[in-house]
């Protein structure tokens, strides 16, 4: 487990400087801009790191609730006492604005009640189910999470009604809206979308795709449209991630399975959401509604990152529209994609917790819009966290390498502070004393 802290601002990203370039924008104000170039070694901080037989097994898991304590704290003495300056005598205060990461990262660090793992597997159940959502009632009795195409979802009225905690964290001494606790702990794009929603609406519409190719079995006609892939990869100059595409990619062993995306690369679902749009946009799928739809769906989410990605960390009222606009028609048509395959007895387009998440992510860019005096808006991406796993990858590797024991921790993180430093240097962040 690696746990980091990090700052919203940053230096951008690629897309934004080339969007810049190619317009020939100047801001003449420092520029708040998303924090996804350069390494991640100067932009993301250890805070803390441990194998997990450690912090999860038996009676260890209090050394867990430690550690969250201590970043609790860490978190309150910058927003409260913060740290001097020896040079100028200033005091510098940083403010914990969220907790991010994957699902169960959200639930163990929050003590949770209210996640995926609760979702209603079966019809018919003893005790009503609790809820997927910490942040509403979405998945209780009556409030069902699955309304993802629609603006007013019946889970709309229950935001912050019930508390989703187990146990009292020790989050809550960071300042913080009293209300609105449970809005600490973030869905974030990357999660909810790349390795979520995006990757089971390719999983069915790569199955489709694989329909219309030539061949005479499922296998031949993968091989056909993996050729495709690979060509327009070439051709795009994109990183393929993978030498083919397969029924196996996409857990699809049989048509009475709900195809679904079965990989771990984030990029990955970038890369063959740009190919579905831009190889098959000069197709004729009028008699297919099914591809039809998925195509259109593609194009939205596509470019609503587009947008995400060009722009700095706040973005104004028009783009901020955009973004939500888009995102929920590719909702609309993901809704209507699983209506549609229902109706034709096909297990396509499944809709699970993801999606919900998904959801709230542009639900609370659209409610933002409600306020007429707001001209900036926080973008989608500000807790995305492609980032975050490439800086957990990095002392993750390093752990590999070292012997285990008592030892380990320590080795992992004097090694990831001289990486940090040779970076630093490179950067000009901290310099070497003048040798005399």
């Amino acid at each position: 487990m690696v746990v980091n802290f990090h700052g919203l601002l940053g230096r951008g990203t690629n897309s934004q400087r080339k969007r810049e370039k190619q317009c020939g924008i100047k801001p003449r104000y420092v520029r708040h801009n998303l924090s996804f170039r350069g390494h991640t070694y100067t932009n993301r901080f250890l805070f803390g790191c441990m194998p997990k037989h450690w912090y999860g097994v038996g009676d260890r898991e209090h050394v867990f609730d430690a550690l969250m304590t201590a970043a609790a704290q860490e978190a309150d003495f910058l927003a409260t006492t913060g740290v001097k300056d020896p040079n100028s005598e200033r005091t510098y205060h940083c403010m914990m604005l969220g907790i991010c990461g994957d699902w169960p990262w959200l639930q163990k660090s929050g003590n949770l009640n209210r996640t995926f793992n609760h979702v209603q597997k079966r019809l018919n159940v003893r005790n009503p189910p609790s809820g997927i959502c910490h942040l509403c009632r979405a998945g209780q009795a009556d409030i069902p999470y699955e309304q993802i195409g629609t603006r007013r979802p019946l889970w709309l009225e229950t935001q912050n009604q019930q508390s989703p905690f187990s146990s009292p964290s020790p989050f809550q001494a960071i300042p913080h809206e009293p209300t609105r606790f449970a809005e600490l702990w973030k869905f974030d794009t990357f999660h909810c979308f790349h390795l979520g929603v995006g990757r089971q609406f390719l999983g069915s519409f790569l199955a489709l795709l694989s329909e219309i190719q030539e061949g005479g079995s499922v296998d031949e006609r993968f091989d056909n449209l993996s050729t495709a892939y690979l060509t327009w990869c070439r051709r795009a100059k994109r990183n393929a991630h993978l030498k083919k595409l397969s029924k196996e990619l996409i857990a699809w062993p049989k048509t009475t399975v709900f195809p679904t995306g079965n990989w771990s690369k984030g990029d990955l679902t970038t890369s063959l959401m740009m190919f579905v749009e831009d190889n098959f946009k000069n197709h004729n799928f009028d008699d297919n509604p099914l591809l039809k739809l998925s195509w259109e769906a593609a194009a939205a989410a596509n470019e609503c990152l587009r947008v995400c990605y060009s722009r700095p960390l706040f973005v104004d009222r028009d783009d901020a529209a955009l973004i939500a606009n888009l995102g929920f028609r590719f909702l609309r048509r993901y809704d209507s994609l699983a209506g549609l395959a229902l109706q034709q007895n096909r297990p396509l387009y499944i809709i699970q917790p993801k999606g919900h998440a998904f959801q709230h992510v542009l639900m609370s860019l659209l409610t933002s819009l409600q306020d007429a005096s707001v001209q900036f808006f926080m973008s989608p991406l500000a807790w995305s966290t492609q980032c975050d796993e490439d800086f957990v990858g990095r002392p993750s590797r390093l752990a590999r390498r070292t012997k285990v024991g008592r030892i380990q921790v320590r080795r992992v993180i004097q090694r990831y502070l001289k990486g940090a430093y040779h970076e630093w240097i490179k950067l000009g962040y901290i310099r070497r004393k003048a040798k005399r």
